[in-house]
């Protein structure tokens, strides 16, 4: 009961502050339009409060291999987020970033070592920053930071689609701690390594660290592909069962239209134990997702995005199969038709259908379906 008073009494919360925000516009702006206090030069500040509704039309009250969204047939709070950032640059060589997410989103997100994984609180980012003076320039980026894998993001505003894809829940990490080395040589160009704990993970599990990388290319204005990689040892407690991921982002903008493919193949050594030989064997898995998206003017956009996703050994999903006690293969596929209505300059209301299918029945919390029909509604606010 205790808990089910705490979920309605954050939805309250978020609905009442978004309902003020609406009311009185922009928080920082005063009645003459004009910000009530100045940060400091070269300080960015900002937030958002995100509230949704989520319908399954098979009447299940959860949404099976969802990162997020997965209660449905009850309005939540999904995302009330505040964030504190400045660069380093050349002329303020020192930065920092905190960011702090609350809601239900949060308890998906947590790092372990920081926090319970029941806490609607999370720091999902808090780093320090310099700026190295050689050559091109480095920035350094030192503690713990949102991962530079993956298209799409935590923060619910600079996604198109309400729902995450399923690489994002299950391809990739969400946040490292460690360290991070930036540099542009050119601007079409930029370069990234650096040392983590490894995947979500403040308190390293093992002792040995994972390394990671990525490369950008923008040979033209509208095209990007970014290519990123990690590698290390990622079970509590074993240095010798390594971890690898590779991931690579196109998108092409032209202009109303936006297309992103992404792709992912991860592999790791000794994930799991064949229950019928008793050996250790080796877990793979491996996606795409396509992504097209439309903005008819200022306030009408809509995006189609269309996944698969193949979980070989059914590690990544921890699926178990009844016959034979231990993991199995799923293949999960999915398309999203996604409608945004930009109501006011920080208002935005999102609409959506969303289709799954399994190669098992693995959807429904009472009836098993090899399929989910889903649709989602959902208020951001910016400010």
């Amino acid at each position: 009961m205790r808990q089910l008073t705490t979920s309605r009494m954050y939805v309250w919360s978020g609905l009442c502050m978004l309902l003020w925000a609406v009311y009185t516009g922009p928080a920082w702006a005063g009645d003459d339009g004009t910000a009530p206090f100045t940060l400091p030069e070269g300080w960015q500040a900002g937030g958002h409060i995100a509230l949704g509704y989520s319908f399954n039309l098979h009447g299940s009250a959860v949404n099976m291999f969802r990162v997020f969204d997965d209660t449905a047939q009850q309005l939540t709070l999904n995302q009330a987020e505040i964030w504190l950032e400045k660069r380093a640059t050349a002329d303020g060589p020192i930065g920092f970033g905190l960011d702090l997410v609350f809601g239900q989103d949060a308890q998906k997100i947590h790092a372990t070592g920081l926090g319970e994984p029941d806490d609607v609180f999370d720091i999902t980012q808090v780093y320090v920053t310099a700026y190295i003076p050689i050559g091109p320039g480095f920035a350094i980026k030192f503690g713990k930071f949102v991962t530079i894998h993956g298209a799409e993001l935590i923060r619910r505003p600079d996604n198109f689609n309400l729902t995450r894809s399923i690489l994002f829940g299950y391809a990739i990490p969400f946040t490292h701690t460690g360290v991070l080395l930036t540099t542009s040589p050119t601007d079409w160009l930029t370069l990234a390594a650096g040392v983590v704990n490894g995947w979500d993970n403040v308190t390293d599990n093992n002792g040995a660290k994972s390394l990671q990388g990525m490369v950008v290319l923008a040979p033209w204005n509208g095209l990007s592909l970014t290519v990123s990689g990690i590698h290390g040892a990622e079970q509590d407690d074993r240095t010798d069962a390594k971890r690898s991921l590779i991931d690579g982002i196109l998108t092409v903008q032209s202009g109303p239209w936006t297309f992103t493919v992404n792709t992912d193949y991860g592999v790791e050594t000794a994930a799991f134990v064949d229950p019928l030989t008793g050996t250790e064997e080796t877990a793979r898995w491996y996606g795409m997702a396509v992504y097209v998206m439309y903005t008819w003017n200022a306030q009408w956009a809509v995006g189609v995005r269309g996944e698969y996703f193949v979980d070989a050994q059914g590690v990544r999903l921890g699926y178990v199969d009844p016959a034979t006690g231990g993991p199995a293969r799923i293949t999960l596929r999915e398309w999203t038709l996604t409608v945004r209505y930009t109501l006011r300059e920080h208002l935005m209301i999102t609409g959506e259908y969303r289709y799954d299918s399994a190669n098992r029945p693995v959807f429904g919390d009472t009836t098993p379906h090899t399929t989910q029909h889903t649709v989602a509604l959902e208020v951001v606010y910016r400010f």
